[in-house]
């Protein structure tokens, strides 16, 4: 299996713990840019991992799948950049003046931040502290060049990892 598909697993069984309604083939499918048939191999592979799947049927007879709340453990757990993209959220808020929902994104991330287990939160401060750091760079107020995607995903991967990051400057 293929890493993208396992990281897009993990992504629906959040979604399906998530929703009170739960998802149906159709929200899967739409979801993640895939056939109906990929959506049902999908859903089966979710209903093999989670046995308490369980599966609700509209008044139209359409069906729709749901988690019970906690049945994805830790997996639920926040990650570095998940706290990151809170704080660059809230920044991005500020500049705008949007100053309620700063603090709002702001409570958030440290809600998020609370729930994690001690030993995690430790390893974890680090890398967002390094992030934030960055980021504070990348988010300061003022005209700047449009950075692609990918490079700013590599200086973050480098900066998690601790590597040095070499510029090389083209004339």
């Amino acid at each position: 299996m293929r890493y993208g598909r396992l990281a897009d697993l993990v992504r629906l069984a959040m979604q399906m713990q998530g929703r009170a309604d739960g998802l149906s083939l159709h929200d899967i499918g739409q979801t993640f840019e895939v056939s109906r048939r990929t959506a049902e191999r999908m859903r089966d592979a979710i209903r093999d991992a989670f046995p308490q799947t369980e599966e609700l049927v509209e008044p139209g007879g359409r069906k729709r799948w749901r988690l019970p709340p906690g049945t994805a453990g830790r997996l639920a757990d926040p990650t570095v950049d998940d706290i990151a993209a809170l704080h660059r959220g809230a920044e991005l808020a500020r500049q705008s003046g949007d100053l309620v929902t700063a603090d709002h994104l702001d409570t958030l991330s440290d809600r998020l931040r609370a729930r994690l287990p001690g030993l995690k939160r430790a390893r974890l401060e680090p890398d967002i502290a390094a992030l934030l750091e960055a980021d504070g760079v990348a988010l300061r107020p003022g005209p700047r060049e449009r950075i692609p995607d990918e490079t700013l995903d590599t200086l973050r991967e480098a900066i998690l990892a601790g590597v040095w990051i070499n510029a090389c400057l083209s004339g």
